[in-house]
C-alpha cells in the first residue's frame, strides 16, 4: 500500500535541468541545429512553451507536439 508520494517539481531533490537540455540538444541536432545553453535558457519554461519557441526560432518542420514527444523519449532513457 502506498502511504506517501513525493513530487519534485522544482529540482530541489534531483537536478534534472541539464538532462532536459541534453535531450533537447540531441533531438534538435537531428535537424542540424546546435542548441546552446544560451538558446535553451532563453526559451526556458514549460516543455510545451519551450517546444513552441524552438519550432518558431529554428523553423523546424515538425510540430511542437512531435518535438516534445521525441525529447521525452530521450529524456526517459537517462
Amino acid at each position: 500500500m502506498v502511504k506517501a508520494v513525493i513530487f519534485d517539481m522544482d529540482g530541489l531533490m534531483v537536478e534534472s535541468e541539464m538532462l532536459h537540455y541534453q535531450a533537447y540538444k540531441e533531438v534538435l541536432s537531428k535537424f542540424d541545429i546546435e542548441l546552446t545553453l544560451k538558446d535553451y535558457f532563453a526559451a526556458w519554461g514549460s516543455d510545451k512553451d519551450m517546444c513552441m519557441r524552438f519550432v518558431e526560432k529554428f523553423h523546424i518542420r515538425i510540430s511542437q507536439e512531435e518535438l516534445l514527444e521525441q525529447k521525452n523519449k530521450l529524456f526517459r532513457k537517462v
